[in-house]
């Protein structure tokens, strides 16, 4: 039971680095790209 719930919480734990990742990516990258894009 212990290990089903360790597992769990680290998946989660996964899925939110994964978010913020790609959230401070894309974020980063609409920065740069958005003037690129209108020229």
């Amino acid at each position: 039971m212990l290990k089903k719930v360790a597992l769990v919480n680290r998946i989660c734990l996964l899925l939110l680095a994964v978010l913020m990742l790609v959230g401070t990516n894309a974020e980063a990258g609409h920065l740069q790209a958005g003037p690129a894009y209108r020229s």
